[in-house]
């Protein structure tokens, strides 16, 4: 019995400890960006943001070298354009409204928990996320979000057992389980829920989250199809493999889902999707490289004949 409860412990550690690295990959936390080592606004041996950390938002944006506000409208157009492209033509607008209220309501921005300029991208594109919700609601465009169209309900209740702080830390989730419904709004719970994300939003584009925006690079969805099934092809591994990518991407199933429903543990499910993200990415680079000398010789074909 007292190792059952040590392996599920183990289990259970292993699991927030990768649930933190697929969160956070992307901003590289822990390591100091180039454009801080030599900021005049940096300090201490981690660089820490003197604006950040005083909450000086508008000083940040307006003096800042990392130029957060280049990015910051390209965030919301780009939002608006893959979740929201009726309402596109208002992303400008949208992103102005979102930025006067960063600026001039202190309390917005978590700049004394953040302090750094990693942490501070991952809050944003968070708080951009939400806050685009927050002004199409308001301007009665879009009905309130509920939390069964979320990513992480089910008919239990709410799966997301712990959420991210500002500073990049796990916190337990105050609305895990049951204790919210379905037809309960998250933007208006007490605190809000922060982590919303739409169940229909998640694999909208599967090559651009696998492979990030050189996706388009590579081919299209259909050529991402076709290479799972060459993998699957392969070998009883890649055959197990390639059906853990099918449902997550294709399906949208979450991975502790497919862990859950397969009676497998949750880094089983893992190891097995970042292995199939490698040869896929290998089988469509491949098939790209010839798709293109086949182009290039049909040409060459047709100058000859010319």
């Amino acid at each position: 019995m007292s190792q059952d409860l040590d392996d599920s412990k183990a289990a259970k550690t292993a699991r927030l400890k990768a649930a933190v690295a697929i969160s956070f990959a992307d901003a590289a936390l822990g390591e100091i960006p180039e454009i801080c080592q030599g900021c005049r606004f940096g300090t201490g041996d981690q660089r820490d943001c003197t604006l950040i950390s005083a909450k000086r938002f508008d000083t940040l944006f307006g003096k800042g070298p990392c130029h957060l506000d280049r990015g910051f409208k390209k965030q919301v157009v780009l939002f608006m354009a893959t979740n929201y492209p009726d309402h596109r033509p208002q992303a400008a607008l949208i992103a102005d409204k979102i930025l006067a209220r960063l600026c001039s309501d202190p309390k917005v921005f978590p700049g004394d928990e953040l302090q750094r300029l990693p942490e501070t991208k991952i809050w944003m594109a968070r708080f951009i996320r939400n806050d685009v919700i927050d002004v199409l609601v308001r301007q009665e465009e879009l009905d309130p979000p509920r939390c069964r169209q979320c990513r992480s309900f089910s008919d239990s209740g709410c799966r997301l057992e712990h959420i991210p702080t500002p500073s990049g830390k796990l916190a337990p989730n105050p609305w895990w389980g049951d204790s919210v419904q379905g037809k309960s709004e998250p933007r208006t719970l007490t605190p809000s829920c922060e982590q919303f994300e739409f169940k229909s939003m998640i694999e909208a584009d599967p090559l651009a989250e696998l492979f990030g925006p050189e996706s388009s690079a590579l081919g299209s969805t259909i050529s991402f199809i076709e290479a799972i099934d060459t993998l699957a092809k392969r070998g009883e591994t890649e055959f197990s493999e390639a059906l853990i990518l099918r449902r997550h991407l294709v399906g949208q199933e979450p991975l502790d889902e497919i862990a859950e429903n397969s009676q497998v543990p949750f880094e089983f499910v893992q190891d097995h999707m970042n292995s199939a993200r490698v040869k896929v990415l290998q089988i469509m680079s491949s098939q790209a490289i010839k798709s293109s000398q086949a182009i290039k010789s049909s040409q060459g074909e047709g100058d000859d004949l010319l």
